[in-house]
Formats: C-alpha cells, structure tokens, sequence
C-alpha cells in the first residue's frame, strides 16, 4: 500500500499454516466461466508441486503498473522472507512462469 493507501501490489504465498490469496474452482468460474475455469483448474493441478513443511512456496506476484520500478516488487519479496521468518520456515520457494508482458528484470 501507498502511504496515502493507494494499492501498489500483492504476493500470494502458501505455507504449512495456510495461504494468502487462494481461492478454488468456484473462484476461477466466477472470472472466466465455467469451461474455462474447468481446463484452468485442471492445468493447475497438473502443473502445481508439493512444498515441502519448512518452505514457505511464494506463488505469486503482481505490482500495479505505474508502480513499477519503485521497488514494490523487492519490498514484496522481503516480505515474504519476514514472513518465513515468522513462521520459522527455513526456505522460501518462488514458482515462476518464463514469460511475462512487461519483461523479465532482476529485483
């Protein structure tokens, strides 16, 4: 969040104590439709790899794009590591996809 509470971004993670935005089949259905969410679900759990219990799994990311560039994206991923810490996970594990529209940057 922004210091006047303008929505700059989110991470998404999973841990052995729970998730931060998750969401199910009927989540997808809502956004993409019924068949859509079908083959979308399907390719997730084709797709998805077990995290180990001392591993916090960070699996996803999204800065807004006129935050970009501002350093949204590394206070996110330190957040994760805060939170890892937290939790007493010894890993963080980031699952990433080889494309992305804005291009791929080291933080």
């Amino acid at each position: 969040m922004s210091e006047d509470g303008g929505f700059l971004g989110v991470a998404g993670y999973e841990s052995p104590d729970g998730a931060f935005i998750g969401g199910g089949l009927k989540d997808l259905a809502a956004v993409y439709g019924r068949t859509s969410a079908a083959i979308r679900g399907l390719l997730i759990v084709l797709l998805e790899r077990n995290c180990a219990d001392d591993t916090l799994l960070m699996d996803g990311i999204f800065v807004e794009p006129e935050a970009r560039g501002r350093g949204v994206g590394k206070a996110l991923l330190n957040a994760m590591e805060e939170r890892a810490e937290r939790s007493a996970l010894r890993r963080v594990r980031l699952d990433v996809i080889d494309t992305n529209p804005q291009g791929t940057r080291a933080i």
